[in-house]
C-alpha cells in the first residue's frame, strides 16, 4: 500500500470514527479536501463548493460549470441505494436545466453494499450520465497517472490531513529554491556563462540528478575546499531534478534555534523534497540531528556540502569523514581536474569574446603564469577575465597571462567602489570572516554598517545578530584589495583591529568564543596572522576574558587548543604571561586529569613539559595525570594478552584502568603496529573496544595508525581472514565514529586484491568472505558473486569441494547473497547431478552429513536431481552399525524423511544407549530422546526408565558443562519423556537430580565459580524438576547470593529473564529477596548496560518489564538514558531501530524513562 492509499484511508477512518460529516463546518472542510484532490486528478479546474453559497445545496456539493459535472460527497454507511436515488432525483430536478451533463455520487466510506455492486456501470437518466464512485475508484485513477503527478497529489493529501502542517510560507530558516534561483542573492562571482565542469564533474552531476529524481540515492555529500565549486555543482544538479521541491539551509550561522529548525523540517516533510545543507563542517552536532531526522522520511533526499574538516579541527584533514560515516561522497579535487577546468573556463570566455568583439585579438598566453596570477582560485580567475576583457578592448594587445595579482585586486577594488566603504569596520569584518569567524557589528558605526548591508557586502543571519560575507573568498578579496591599494594594513594594524573588536564586544548580550578566535587566527592561511594571537594573549583585558572562560563552562577541546597554541608560540611570548596561562591550565588539569594512554592527553602532557622547562617550573606530573604506583603497573610485553584481559567478561573497571595507564599512547601505538598480521591487529582493537573506558584509546589508535602498512599486511592473508578483519573494523567504526573499514576496503578493491584472492580460494573461504563483505558493501559482494556465477569460478569451487556438509552449508550461505537464484541453482543442480558428486554421497560415512544434505536436497534441488536425492536416502537407509544407528536417531533431521523406517526405532535397546553415552555429555541423551519421543512416546518412556542411572549422572557431571547447563538439559529430558500424569519419568528425573546435586555441590571449585546468572538459572531449572530437592541443596546459597552486590560477568538479558521465571514459577515466594537484589546491584546493572549491545540490554529490560519488577526496568532505563540514546542514534539508519529499539523503549519506559523516546523523536 503506497503513501496515497495509506493517507486517504487514514482520512476516511477519521471520518468514520468521528462522524465528521454530521457537523456542517467539518462537512465543508471534507468537501473542500476532495474538491482539491479532484481538481488535481481529473483537471476539474473550475470545480467549486456550492455549500458556501447556500447551506445544504440540493443534490450535489461540488460543481464544475465548464465541464458541467456535479458531485455529491457522502459518508453514509447504510441505506446507500436510497441515498443514490434521492441524489439522482434532487440533482435532475435542480440542475438539469442549468446544463448538468454528468453526476457523480462519491462515497467516502466503502460499505459492503458498494463492494457488491459494479461501480464501472454508467447509468443514463434524462440525458445525464450517472457514476457511482468510491475511494477505491479514486485511488485507482490516481495510480494510473504519471509519477510526477502522483507525487503532487501525495503531497497535497499529506498536507491536507496533517495536523502539523502550517504551510511552507512559514519557513524562515530554510529557503525554498526555484529553478534558476541561486542559493544567495550575490552576483559577484559564478557568472553562469563562465561556469565550466570537468568531464568527471559533469558525469557526477548527471548521475546525482538522475539518482535523486528516481529515488535511488537517499543522502549524498560533496566535499571541497573553499571556492572549489561545491555550491556551483549543487546548483547544476538541482537544475536537472524534475520532481522535487528544493530547500536550502546554510549551517555557518553561529546561533541556531534547533527547535525552529526541527519545526520547519516537519513542514518540509510533507513534500517530496531535496534538502541541501551547506557548510555542515561548521555545525556537526546540528548536521547529525537534521540528517537523522531526514533519514526517517524516504521521500526526502539530502545533499550535504562540506569542507574536508570540522571547523575546529582544521589540523585534521580527514575529520569530516568520521562524521558523514556511511554517506557516499564526491570529493572535489582541483589538483586532479585543474588544468581541464581552468582551460575550459578560459576557452568558454574567449569564445564569447570573439563573438562579441570579433575585431579584437583574444590570446590567453602562458597557462602556468595564469595559474600563478590567479592562485589557482576560480573566483580570482573570473575577476581576471573581466579585467582582461576591459583592458584588451582598449589596448588590443594584452594576453590574458599579463593580468597579474595586483591587477586583479586593483580592479576588484575599483569595480566594487571599495573606496566608498574604507573604514576600520570593514577591515575588521573582512579580516574576521576570511578566517571563518562570523561577527557582531561594531557599536557606534551605524552609518558604515548600514551602507555595507544596503550594498549586500555583508549579510545578517536569519536567526541571530551575527553577520557574514556572502563567501569567505569574497571577504578575503576585499581585505587583500584594501591591502594592495592602500598599503596600510600591516600586522600591527591587524592586531589592533582584532583586539579592539574583542575588548569592545558586548559580552552581556552576546557570547564571545575567545578560543575560536585564537584557534582561527593561529590556523590562518597567512602565516603572519599567527602574530595576531601573540598580541591578543599579551593584552591585559583579553587575558581576563580567557581567565573567566576557565571559570565558566570551558570545553576540553578549547583547553587542548590553547595548550597547542602556547606550545608553538612559547618562545615569542613574555614568560610572565606564559606563566599565567600555564598556571590556569594546571589548575584545570588538577580537576580534569590527563590520561596518557590517549593521544591528545599525551600531546598536551608533552607540550606542557616543554613549556614548564622554558619558564623553569617543574611540571606537577602526579597532580595533573592519572598515575599508577610501581606495584600497580601491569608488566606484560604481550599486547595480545593485555587486550584479551581488557575484553574478559569478568574484568573490573579498576583492572582496565590499570592496564590502560600502564602504557603511554606512543607505546600502545607501537605495540599494535608491530603485531604481525592484519587479523592480529583487528582482533586486539576489537578486544579493546569492549570497554567504555578503552573506546577513546581505540579512537586515537585508529586515527594514528599507519594504514598503508596495515594494507600490506592484509595482502598476505587469506580472503576469509581479510573479510572477517574488515567486519571487525566496521563494528569498531560504528562504535567509535571512525571510517577505517571503508578506507581499507576501497584500497583493496582498487588494487584488485579482493578479486584475486576470491578467485584463488576454497569454497569455504569464498562463502565466508562474501558473507562478511556483504555486511560492508552488499552491492559489491553481490557483484563478485554474480560475476563468478557467469565466468565459471564458483562452479569450479563447488565441483572441487570434497566435504558434503561443507558443500551444503556454503551453498545455503551463498544462496542468501545471490540476486540471481535461478542461475545460482541451475549451477548447483548441474554440479550435484554429476557422477563424481553422486560418488561422494555413496562414500560418505558421517550420518549427520548425509541427513543434512538429504534435507537440503529435498528443499532446494530440482526434479532433475531426483537420482541424487534417492541415492542420499538409500545411503542413509543402509546404515547398519549400532553406533551409526544411535548417531542417526539423535539427529532431528530424520523427522523430515518421508517413509523413514520406524523399525530402526524399535530396534533401540537401553543397553545400546548406555554404551553410547559412556564418556559423553548429557546433551547426547537429550538429542536421542527428542527423536524417539516424536516417533513413539511410550517406547521413549520405557527406554529412559531402564537406562543406567549411574551413566546418566556421570554424563550430567561432565566437565564440559556446568550446573546450569546440566539442569536445563535434565529438565528438557524430563519433559520429552512425559506423556501424562500416569505415564512419565518424573520419579527417575528426581532421583537423578538428587544424586547429581549431592555430588556437584561438593565440588567447590566448580560450584562456587558459577556466575549469578548461571546460579539463578540452575535454581530455576532445578525448581522445575523438583522444587523440594533444589531448595534442599541450593536455597541457602540462593538467599546468600541475592544479598550481595559484587556480582560481575553477567549479561542483562539472561539474568533478567531468569529473575522473571523464578518469580513466576515460585509464585512470588522469593520476590522480596529478588527485589533486594535488584536494588543493591543497580550500579552493576548500569555499568553492564553501558558496555553491552543495546539490543541485548533492551531484551533483558523487557523481560524485567514483563515481571512484577517492571518499575525497576523503567528506573534502570532512565539511569542509563545517555548511553541508550547514544547507542540508539548509532543504529538510527538500521531496520532494527524502527522494528525493535523504539517499540521496546516505548514499552519499557512507561514512567521516568519516557524522556528517552522524547529525546529520540526530536
Amino acid at each position: 500500500m503506497n503513501d496515497i492509499e495509506l493517507n486517504l484511508f487514514a482520512y476516511t477512518d477519521k471520518i468514520q470514527r468521528g462522524s465528521l460529516l454530521n457537523l456542517h463546518d467539518e462537512k465543508i472542510k471534507a468537501e473542500d479536501f476532495f474538491m482539491r484532490i479532484f481538481k488535481k486528478v481529473y483537471d476539474f479546474e473550475e470545480l467549486i463548493n456550492l455549500n458556501y453559497e447556500k447551506l445544504n445545496s440540493k443534490g450535489i456539493d461540488l460543481y464544475d460549470f465548464e465541464k458541467k459535472i456535479g458531485i455529491q460527497i457522502t459518508a453514509i454507511q447504510s441505506n446507500e441505494k436510497t441515498k443514490i436515488n434521492e441524489t439522482k432525483k434532487l440533482t435532475l430536478n435542480n440542475w438539469k436545466s442549468k446544463g448538468l451533463e454528468k453526476l457523480w455520487v462519491f462515497f467516502i466510506i466503502e460499505t459492503k453494499y458498494l463492494k457488491d455492486i459494479d461501480t464501472s456501470i454508467v447509468e443514463e437518466l434524462d440525458g445525464v450520465k450517472i457514476y457511482i464512485k468510491t475511494i477505491k475508484n479514486l485511488i485507482g485513477d490516481i495510480n494510473q497517472l504519471d509519477k510526477e503527478k502522483r507525487i503532487e497529489i501525495s503531497e497535497l493529501i499529506k498536507q491536507e490531513i496533517s495536523e502539523e502542517f502550517y504551510g511552507l510560507s512559514k519557513l524562515v530558516l530554510f529557503k525554498e529554491i526555484k529553478k534558476k534561483q541561486k542559493f544567495d542573492d550575490t552576483t559577484y562571482f559564478n557568472n553562469e556563462d563562465l561556469i565550466y565542469f570537468s568531464k568527471k564533474e559533469q558525469r557526477k552531476i548527471d548521475s546525482l540528478a538522475y539518482n535523486f529524481t528516481n529515488d535511488i540515492t537517499e543522502q549524498y555529500c560533496i566535499l571541497g575546499n573553499p571556492c572549489s565549486g561545491k555550491t556551483t555543482i549543487a546548483y547544476a544538479i538541482i537544475q536537472k531534478i524534475k520532481n522535487k521541491r528544493i530547500f536550502y539551509l546554510n549551517l555557518t550561522e553561529p546561533i541556531f534555534d534547533e527547535s525552529k529548525i526541527l519545526e520547519e523540517l516537519i513542514q518540509i516533510s510533507h513534500c517530496h523534497s531535496l534538502v541541501i545543507l551547506d557548510n555542515i563542517h561548521d555545525n556537526i552536532k546540528l548536521f547529525l540531528k537534521i540528517k537523522n531526522r531526514l533519514s526517517k522520511h524516504k521521500w526526502i533526499k539530502s545533499l550535504f556540502l562540506s569542507r574536508y574538516y570540522k571547523t575546529f579541527d582544521e589540523y585534521d584533514e580527514n575529520s569530516i569523514y568520521d562524521k558523514i560515516e556511511e554517506i557516499k561522497y564526491y570529493r572535489i579535487d582541483l589538483n586532479e581536474d585543474l588544468e581541464e577546468k581552468i582551460s575550459g573556463i578560459i576557452s568558454k570566455k574567449i569564445d564569447l569574446l570573439k563573438i562579441q568583439y570579433a575585431e579584437i585579438i583574444w590570446f590567453k598566453g602562458n597557462y602556468f603564469d595564469i595559474l600563478k596570477n590567479t592562485s589557482s582560485n576560480l573566483l580570482k580567475l573570473n575577476i581576471a577575465l573581466r579585467v582582461w576583457e576591459k583592458r584588451n578592448k582598449i589596448s588590443n594587445n594584452i594576453t590574458f597571462d599579463k593580468i597579474n595579482q595586483n591587477s586583479i585586486l586593483e580592479n576588484f577594488y575599483d569595480e566594487h567602489k571599495l573606496n566608498e566603504f574604507k573604514s576600520d569596520s570593514l577591515y575588521t569584518y573582512s579580516l574576521l570572516y576570511k578566517n571563518d569567524i562570523p561577527f557582531i557589528l561594531l557599536k557606534g558605526q551605524k552609518e558604515i554598517n548600514d551602507k555595507l548591508k544596503e550594498k549586500g557586502i555583508i549579510l545578517k543571519y536569519s536567526s541571530s545578530d551575527y553577520h557574514y560575507f556572502p563567501h569567505k573568498e569574497y571577504a578575503k578579496l576585499i581585505f587583500d584589495s584594501f591591502s594592495q591599494v592602500n598599503n596600510d594594513i600591516d600586522l600591527a594594524k591587524k592586531s589592533e583591529l582584532i583586539i579592539n573588536y574583542i575588548t569592545k564586544f558586548n559580552r552581556q548580550e552576546y557570547s564571545l568564543n575567545i578560543h575560536l578566535l585564537l584557534n582561527k587566527f593561529f590556523s590562518s592561511e597567512i602565516s603572519e596572522e599567527t602574530g595576531i594571537v601573540i598580541k591578543i594573549l599579551e593584552n591585559e583585558k583579553i587575558e581576563q576574558i580567557i581567565i573567566e572562560s576557565f571559570s565558566s563552562n570551558i570545553k576540553e577541546f578549547e583547553v587542548n587548543s590553547l595548550i597547542s597554541i602556547l606550545f608553538k608560540i612559547c618562545t615569542q611570548i613574555d614568560n610572565l604571561k606564559l606563566l599565567k596561562f600555564y598556571n590556569l591550565i594546571i589548575t584545570y588539569l588538577n580537576r580534569n586529569k590527563l590520561n596518557l594512554f590517549l593521544y591528545q592527553d599525551y600531546m598536551n602532557y608533552s607540550n606542557l613539559i616543554q613549556i614548564s622547562e622554558l619558564i623553569s617550573i617543574e611540571l606537577p606530573f602526579e597532580k595533573i595525570t592519572n598515575v599508577l604506583s610501581e606495584n600497580e603497573i601491569v608488566k606484560n610485553n604481550s599486547i595480545v594478552e593485555l587486550t584479551m584481559r581488557v575484553s574478559k567478561q569478568s574484568r573490573k573497571p579498576e583492572t582496565v584502568c590499570k592496564i590502560l595507564n600502564s602504557l603511554h599512547f606512543p607505546e600502545w601505538l607501537e605495540k599494535i603496529n608491530k603485531l604481525p598480521g592484519f587479523s592480529n591487529i583487528t582482533n586486539s582493537l576489537s578486544e579493546l573496544n569492549t570497554s567504555s573506558e578503552t573506546k577513546k584509546l581505540v579512537y586515537s589508535l585508529i586515527r594514528k595508525m599507519d594504514w598503508n602498512k596495515l594494507i600490506e599486511k592484509a595482502k598476505k592473508q587469506k580472503i576469509d581472514q581479510i573479510a572477517k578483519s574488515l567486519r571487525e573494523l566496521q563494528k569498531i567504526d560504528i562504535s567509535v565514529g571512525t571510517n577505517s573499514c571503508t578506507f581499507i576496503y576501497n584500497q583493496l578493491i582498487e588494487n584488485n586484491i579482493i578479486k584475486e584472492k576470491l578467485v584463488n580460494c576454497s569454497l569455504s573461504e569464498y562463502s565466508k568472505a562474501l558473507s562478511d563483505l556483504s555486511n560492508i558493501n552488499s552491492a559489491s559482494a553481490k557483484k563478485f558473486l554474480s560475476n563468478d556465477l557467469k565466468n565459471g569460478i564458483l562452479k569450479n569451487k563447488l565441483i572441487n569441494e570434497n566435504s558434503l556438509s561443507n558443500f551444503r552449508a556454503r551453498v545455503l550461505e551463498l544462496k542468501r547473497l545471490s540476486d540471481e537464484p535461478k542461475l545460482f541453482f541451475l549451477i548447483v543442480n548441474e554440479v550435484t547431478n554429476k557422477n563424481e558428486f553422486i560418488t561422494k554421497i555413496e562414500t560418505e560415512k558421517d550420518i549427520n552429513s548425509l541427513l543434512s544434505f538429504y534435507e537440503f536436497a529435498k528443499e532446494n534441488l530440482s526434479i532433475k536431481n531426483s537420482q541424487t536425492i534417492q541415492i542420499a536416502k538409500k545411503t542413509i537407509d543402509n546404515i547398519d552399525s549400532s553406533t551409526s544407528i544411535i548417531e542417526l536417531i539423535r539427529n532431528p533431521k530424520i523427522l523430515k524423511i518421508k517413509d523413514f523406517d520406524k523399525n530402526i526405532i524399535s530396534s533401540i535397546t537401553p543397553n545400546l544407549i548406555d554404551n553410547y553415552l559412556i564418556n559423553k555429555k548429557i546433551s547426547y541423551a537429550d538429542d536421542i530422546f527428542r527423536v524417539i519421543s516424536e516417533f513413539d512416546i511410550d517406547k521413549s518412556i520405557s527406554l529412559f526408565n531402564q537406562l543406567n542411572s549411574e551413566y546418566l549422572i556421570v554424563s550430567l557431571l561432565n566437565i564440559e558443562i556446568n550446573l546450569c547447563q546440566s539442569l536445563e538439559i535434565l529438565n528438557r529430558l524430563k519433559n520429552k519423556v512425559y506423556k501424562n500424569h500416569e505415564q512419565n519419568c518424573n520419579e527417575k528425573a528426581s532421583y537423578l537430580l538428587n544424586e547429581y546435586l549431592k555430588r556437584y555441590t561438593k565440588i567447590e571449585r566448580r560450584y562456587n565459580k558459577l556466575t549469578i546468572s548461571d546460579f539463578l538459572k540452575s535454581f530455576y531449572f532445578g525448581y522445575s524438576i523438583n522444587s523440594e530437592l533444589i531448595e534442599k541443596y541450593c536455597k541457602t546459597d540462593l538467599l546468600s547470593k541475592l544479598q550481595k552486590n559484587n556480582h560481575k560477568g553477567f549479561e542483562i538479558g539472561p539474568l533478567f529473564q531468569v529473575i522473571r521465571r523464578i518469580s513466576e514459577s515460585t509464585k512470588g515466594k522469593y520476590d522480596k529477596e529478588l527485589q533486594t537484589f535488584l536494588k543493591i546491584n543497580n550500579d552493576n546493572f548500569v555499568i553492564t548496560i553501558q558496555n553491552e549491545d543495546i539490543n541485548k540490554s533492551l531484551s533483558g529490560l523487557f523481560e524485567l518489564h514483563k515481571s512484577v519488577f517492571k518499575i525497576y526496568a523503567d528506573e534502570l532505563l532512565f539511569n542509563c538514558r545517555k548511553s541508550i540514546i547514544l547507542k540508539a542514534n548509532q543504529r538510527r539508519n538500521d531496520k532494527i531501530f524502527k522494528d525493535k529499539i523504539i517499540p521496546d523503549l516505548e514499552k519499557i519506559g512507561f514512567d521516568k524513562a519516557k524522556v528517552i523516546i522524547k529525546e529520540l523523536k526530536k
